[in-house]
């Protein structure tokens, strides 16, 4: 979902790869938060029947902290029966 690549440094560098992975949400946490008190924010995401288990680990997280936030998100998929499989804690 991120496809983000950030350039090692001192820090990164010594970051056991769950602390790494929640240093990049707590990021896109920060990041997302701020720009929801200049502007609304709506998110498009498509072809959600290929998101893998990563990237529905982080949009649950996505789901929780923007609640309270003018964010709106539109999931696309290709059939009913996928998505509520796939997505169901987020429905």
């Amino acid at each position: 979902l991120l496809g983000v690549n950030f350039p090692e440094n001192s820090f990164t560098r010594e970051l056991e790869p769950q602390l790494r992975k929640s240093a990049l949400h707590a990021l896109l946490e920060d990041c997302i938060k701020a720009a929801a008190l200049d502007d609304p924010i709506l998110f498009v995401l498509e072809d959600l029947h290929w998101l893998d288990a990563l990237s529905h680990e982080l949009l649950n997280e996505v789901t929780r902290y923007i609640q309270n936030l003018p964010i709106f998100i539109i999931l696309a998929y290709p059939s009913v029966t996928i998505i509520v499989r796939q997505l169901q804690p987020i429905i």
